[in-house]
C-alpha cells in the first residue's frame, strides 16, 4: 500500500537496502513498472538493474514485439536446466510449460491475496532460470561490445526527475491520463489532472499528529529532559529512567535498527524526579503499566524494596492510517490472521488500523488485558473506530472465556 516518501525504510527494511544498492544487481524481466511503483508506493529509488526486456531488445534489433518472460527464458535460460525432465523442481523447460499452461497465461491467479503455495514456488522458479539467463545475456551483450549501451538504456526505464510515465497501471480502466512523479508523489499532468491516490498527504498528516502524542507522553518528566527527548519526537520509540543513570532514548532509525541515545549532559534519574512522573499518571495495574486517558502511550514501572519505584519505561504510542495498508487485502477476508514480529516492529499499531477498518462494516470486538490496543480507560481510542473492547486478565483460559463471551453476547 501506499505509504509515501520514506515508507520503505518501514516497510522493507534490509531490503530497502538491496534494492537502492549500487553495487547490488537486481535482475528484472521488464523493470520500468515495478521501479515505478516502488518509487510512487514507497519511495524506493532503485539502482543498478538489468532489465531482460532491455538487453533482448539490444539482442534481436529486428524483433520489435515485447519478449515475454518464457520466450527469453528458453532462448537464454541455462543449457543444463533444459535437459532436466519436466517435473524437476527447478528447470526453464518446467517453468516455461507451467507459464504457458490455461491456469496461469491470464495471470488472474498472480492478482490472488495470499499468493499460494504454488504461485510463490513457480515465482521462486522463475527467479532461479531468471539469473542464469541474464548471465548468458550479459556475456553476449559483452562480446558485441554493447554494454555500456546496454547499462545506459537501464537505467532510463528507472523513474528520475520529472520523468513521465503512462498511468494505466495505476489508473482505472479506460482512463488515460499521464502524471510524473514529483518528490516521490504521484503528480497528474494536465489542466483537468486529478489526483486518485487514497490517501494523497496522509504521510504529513500522520507526521504531524505523531509528534503531537509525543508531546502528551513528554509533558509528565521534567522541563529539560522533556525539551531533550523532543528533538527526537520523529523517531522515538522509549524513554528509559532509572535511578543514578542519564535518561535514555531509544530512537527507531530509518533503517529499521533500534539506537540508544543517553542525555549525558542532563542531570541523572532521582528518586524524587520518578516519584513525580508517577503522580501524574494514572495509578499502575497488576501487570505495573499505567498510560494517559485519550492516548496511546504506556507507562511501566519497575519496584525496588518496599514496593518503590526505581525505573520506568515510557513507551510512545500512535495510531497510523497508513500501517494497515500491508495486510488490508487479509482483512478483507475471513481469514485468521498470526502477526509475527519484534518488539517495536508495529504489530499492535496494524491491529488497531485493523479494527478500525473491521468496525466500519462488522460488528467488531478487541479482546485484551494491557489497553495497549484501545487505550487506557473505559472509553476507547477513536483510532479503533466503533469497535467495542472487553478486557480480560492475563491467561489463556482467560483469554478464550472473553472472546467466547464476545462471540456469544455482543455480535449478531
Amino acid at each position: 500500500g501506499t505509504a509515501g516518501p520514506g515508507g520503505g525504510a518501514r516497510f522493507l527494511g534490509d531490503l530497502l537496502v538491496l534494492l537502492e544498492s549500487a553495487k547490488v544487481s537486481k535482475v528484472c524481466h521488464d523493470s520500468k513498472r515495478p521501479s515505478h511503483l516502488l518509487k510512487h508506493e514507497l519511495g524506493v529509488n532503485m539502482q543498478n538493474v538489468f532489465d531482460a526486456r532491455v538487453a533482448w531488445s539490444m539482442l534481436h534489433p529486428h524483433d520489435r514485439t515485447p519478449p515475454k518472460l518464457d520466450s527469453i527464458l528458453q532462448h537464454y535460460g541455462d543449457k543444463a536446466g533444459k535437459k532436466k525432465a519436466k517435473d524437476t523442481p527447478m528447470g526453464v523447460h518446467r517453468f516455461v510449460n507451467a507459464m504457458r499452461s490455461d491456469s496461469w497465461h491470464a495471470g488472474s491467479r498472480w492478482s490472488e491475496r495470499p499468493l499460494g503455495d504454488d504461485a510463490l514456488q513457480l515465482a521462486a522458479e522463475g527467479v532461479a532460470t531468471l539469473v542464469p539467463a541474464a548471465m548468458n545475456m550479459c556475456q553476449k551483450l559483452w562480446r558485441k561490445e554493447a554494454f555500456s549501451a546496454f547499462l545506459a538504456r537501464c537505467k532510463q526505464q528507472l523513474p528520475s526527475s520529472g520523468n513521465e510515465v503512462p498511468c494505466a497501471a495505476f489508473l482505472e480502466v479506460g482512463d488515460r491520463r499521464r502524471f510524473r512523479f514529483d518528490a516521490g508523489r504521484m503528480a497528474f499532468c494536465g489542466p483537468d489532472a486529478a489526483p486518485v491516490s487514497e490517501g494523497e498527504g496522509e504521510e504529513e498528516e500522520e507526521s504531524a499528529t505523531r509528534a503531537d502524542e509525543v508531546a502528551k507522553l513528554l509533558d509528565v518528566l521534567p522541563d529539560a529532559w522533556r525539551a531533550a527527548a523532543m528533538e527526537s519526537a520523529d523517531e522515538l520509540m522509549d524513554v528509559v529512567l532509572d535511578i543514578g543513570r542519564p535518561v535514555v532514548l531509544r530512537i527507531r532509525r530509518p533503517s529499521g535498527s533500534v539506537e540508544e541515545k543517553a542525555l549525558a549532559s542532563l542531570p541523572a534519574v532521582e528518586q524524587e524526579d520518578l516519584v513525580k512522573v508517577c503522580k501524574r499518571v494514572p495509578s499502575f495495574d497488576s501487570q505495573e503499566r499505567s498510560g494517559l486517558p485519550g492516548s496511546l502511550h504506556r507507562i511501566s514501572r519497575i519496584g525496588g524494596q518496599d514496593e518503590a519505584v526505581v525505573g520506568l519505561t515510557m513507551r510512545v504510542g500512535f495510531a497510523s492510517p497508513t500501517a494497515l495498508r500491508l495486510v488490508e487485502d487479509l482483512a478483507q477476508s475471513s481469514r485468521s490472521i498470526l502477526l509475527l514480529g519484534k518488539p517495536g516492529s508495529g504489530k499492535t499499531t496494524i491491529l488497531r488500523g485493523l479494527a478500525e477498518r473491521l468496525s466500519r462494516t462488522r460488528s467488531t470486538v478487541i479482546v485484551e488485558s494491557s489497553d495497549e490496543i484501545a487505550g487506557p480507560g473505559d472509553v476507547t481510542h477513536p483510532c479503533v473506530g466503533k469497535a467495542r473492547r472487553l478486557r480480560a486478565v492475563s491467561g489463556r483460559e482467560q483469554r478464550a472465556a472473553k472472546m467466547l463471551e464476545a462471540v456469544e453476547n455482543h455480535t449478531p
